[in-house]
């Protein structure tokens, strides 16, 4: 495992980013599983993929973003990154996805720079045409994942850990 669980917080802020989004697009817009003869289930894990492609780079850029702040914050209460995570992912909705959906109908005559843009904000676009406000549920559900991963492998103080039995003196 790389040094405090690093590899687990940036994997589990993709997988379960994505995840939360999703979940948040397809209770918002039924319309988003709508398929002819294919199971729902089948649907949502359709949809899923894609989150996972589209929404690699902005969950894991969200992810630095908010393992700074809560250091600068305070990193040991749930409440702390719960609302960073939620303004944190509502902002880049807003701007980055915003700045995107205008760049991309400017860049649409050029294909290298639109398929660059698209491929590292897709996910944002996205999220910004559905509801920018997706993102408050689905960022703080997230970052209370990685509070829970961020605890779980950040060294415990002396005090903080459960002593051993106490040694009888004769």
């Amino acid at each position: 495992m790389t040094r405090r669980g690093s590899l687990a917080y940036y994997l589990a802020a993709w997988i379960c980013g994505c995840f939360f989004m999703s979940l948040a697009i397809c209770f918002r817009d039924g319309l988003a599983l709508v398929g002819a003869s294919i199971p729902l289930a089948a649907r949502f894990i359709q949809f899923y993929f894609f989150a996972l492609i589209l929404g690699a780079a902005p969950a894991l850029f969200g992810a630095l973003l908010l393992r700074r702040m809560v250091i600068l914050l305070g990193r040991n209460r749930p409440v702390i990154w719960t609302i960073a995570g939620a303004l944190i992912t509502a902002g880049l909705v807003i701007a980055v996805g915003g700045w995107a959906r205008n760049t991309l109908g400017i860049l649409r005559s050029r294909a290298y720079p639109a398929e660059l843009v698209f491929a590292l904000t897709g996910g944002l676009v996205f999220v910004s045409v559905e509801g920018w406000w997706l993102a408050i549920p689905a960022g703080a559900a997230t970052a209370y994942i990685l509070y829970r991963i961020d605890r779980a492998f950040t060294p415990q103080s002396v005090g903080d850990q459960p002593s051993a039995a106490p040694v009888r003196s004769s």
